[in-house]
């Protein structure tokens, strides 16, 4: 029976592996170890104390009048080179991402998937960086409040158009998101226009209240609560002032239409507000948070026991995502720790994503990346604009912060297959290249010419790492990695494979150990042979299955 109770035990070297791929960006061997030494419930707390970025604010090194760009122009449509410059607003968030241990990245990319906005069809790069950061600052609080301020985002409101929705030409492409999308979804379809949940004519009467706000080019208005620049009223006689009245599906609710400016604020305050006061809002939202932490099968069990008491909290806390979020990480539940039915496949059940499989890489073998600030060039452009953003991300079907649709990635909402989406034809190319060209140094996806200006040097992780307890016995390296690298244990023969066929290559144990010891003898070092046996493991056990899920 699935059980949504907390798991009142220490978390262990298994679960914190697991807690910490599916909540974090960076989890390092002495991150595993460090978590796996705490309770569940102290664990999950840690992963949400606030943190501080590296970088506060992306720069353009490309760009010498203006490297930081952000504060250094007012008026949005006087930045050059805005596409690149997106991309570094990608490259600083990355780089926050990867180099601390904390929930709140895979909460911002939670909440992006939820309210999308195409980076490049979003406007300038400014107003991209100005959502994410509004992201990032209710990434722990309320998903409520945070549809007010992106109902106000000068990115959304160029992107779904409602900056042009007016009382005499209505533009109804945010209401219908905001409801399908967003908010409290269709549900079953139950006659011509009516989705269960909503009704076309509810898209018309939200599309009304939605009328009349404003992008702001020069960034002069200023949200009091979050300090980001946000839209605002250009002309008040653009908003539709007359009362609007909701299907049965909201109660027949009537919305006041308002009549100054100073009243449209609350008219889309009691829009939302009638809107997150349905369940099906919470309930949308909780089965979100499921595929995304958990599983993508949300079985009847899994929607009583699992999904209506997440959607009690939810709803309990303001729609607050901290509370529910710790309810599921800290559950029984969480680490299939509530029976004793194996096919659950919690634990290696789902496919990382191209930037999952990235980050995971960077974090278990402790790689180090050229540091944007002593090193912007290489880092903003050869590494991150040309290596890992166009040549990797775009090829592996992930073009960060710019999905295919305002749906977001497919993996994240489309059944059945969910995360299956990331893995096909032409994805697994960039996929399976991608260690060969962190090894070389060098773009081996698209351009195997090109320097990436980091490497991963595998001898090096292999000689000073803690993972491993007895260089010289083969059948200890193995098992040491292949509990680091997995989320589960392999039975005899897989682990088999990966001594003997791969690691050994038919050679004897003693072989390698003479190799290894000859190495550390050697002057000069040689690794001729070590190199391709400790290359040719750690690849083959990277491009395995077992390591692409998790």
């Amino acid at each position: 029976m699935a059980s949504i109770t907390l798991l009142n035990q220490t978390l262990g070297f298994r679960n914190a592996k697991h807690l910490l791929r599916r909540t974090a960006f960076r989890y390092r061997k002495q991150d595993i170890d460090s978590f796996a030494s705490l309770t569940v419930s102290d664990a999950v707390d840690l992963l949400f104390v606030p943190i501080v970025d590296p970088i506060p604010e992306p720069q353009d090194p490309e760009d010498s009048n203006h490297p930081f760009w952000i504060n250094a122009y007012i008026p949005v449509t006087t930045i050059p080179n805005n596409g690149r410059k997106r991309e570094c607003v990608k490259a600083a968030w990355f780089y926050n991402a990867i180099s601390v241990t904390s929930i709140r990245h895979k909460l911002v990319l939670f909440l992006y998937n939820n309210f999308t906005v195409a980076a490049n069809l979003g406007g300038k790069a400014t107003e991209f960086y100005d959502y994410l950061r509004l992201l990032d600052f209710y990434a722990y609080d309320s998903v409520k409040d945070l549809a007010l301020k992106v109902t106000y985002n000068c990115s959304m409101l160029k992107y779904l158009d409602n900056n042009s929705n007016s009382q005499n030409a209505p533009n109804e492409n945010y209401a219908r998101e905001l409801l399908e999308l967003f908010t409290i979804g269709k549900g079953p379809q139950i006659g011509a226009g009516n989705y269960t949940n909503y009704t076309e004519a509810d898209i018309v009467e939200a599309a009304k209240v939605l009328t009349g706000l404003s992008n702001d080019n020069d960034r002069a208005h200023i949200d009091p609560v979050t300090g980001i620049p946000q839209g605002y009223v250009s002309n008040f006689n653009r908003h539709d002032s007359s009362d609007k009245t909701f299907s049965s599906a909201f109660q027949g609710t009537t919305i006041t239409g308002a009549t100054v400016e100073a009243d449209l604020e609350q008219e889309i305050m009691d829009l939302l507000n009638m809107i997150f006061s349905q369940v099906a809002t919470a309930e949308n939202i909780c089965r979100k948070l499921y595929r995304f932490f958990v599983h993508s099968n949300i079985s009847t069990e899994i929607e009583t026991d699992i999904i209506q008491p997440m959607t009690q909290t939810l709803m309990a806390n303001n729609y607050r995502l901290e509370p529910v979020v710790k309810q599921l990480l800290k559950s029984q539940h969480f680490y299939d720790a509530d029976d004793n039915e194996a096919t659950d496949e919690i634990l290696g059940g789902m496919i990382k994503s191209p930037l999952q499989l990235l980050t995971d890489i960077i974090s278990v073998f402790d790689m180090n990346v050229p540091d944007p600030v002593t090193n912007a060039l290489d880092y903003y452009k050869n590494f991150s604009r040309l290596f890992v953003l166009r040549a990797y991300l775009e090829a592996a079907g992930m073009d960060l912060f710019d999905p295919p649709s305002v749906a977001g990635y497919a993996a994240y909402y489309q059944a059945p297959n969910y995360s299956k989406y990331w893995f096909d034809s032409s994805t697994i190319i960039s996929r399976y290249k991608l260690l060969e060209s962190l090894i070389a140094g060098r773009n081996k996806i698209t351009d195997s010419n090109t320097q990436i200006m980091a490497s991963l040097d595998l001898v090096e992780f292999f000689q000073n790492s803690s993972i491993f307890t007895n260089r010289n016995d083969p059948d200890t390296i193995v098992s040491d990695i292949v509990q680091y690298l997995f989320p589960e244990s392999i039975d005899a023969d897989r682990f088999s494979y990966f001594l003997n066929d791969i690691f050994l290559d038919g050679a004897m144990a003693y072989n390698w150990t003479d190799a290894w010891q000859d190495y550390l003898n050697s002057p000069t070092q040689d690794d001729s042979v070590i190199r391709p046996r400790l290359e040719a493991l750690f690849s083959f056990l990277v491009n395995s299955p077992e390591f692409q899920t998790y």
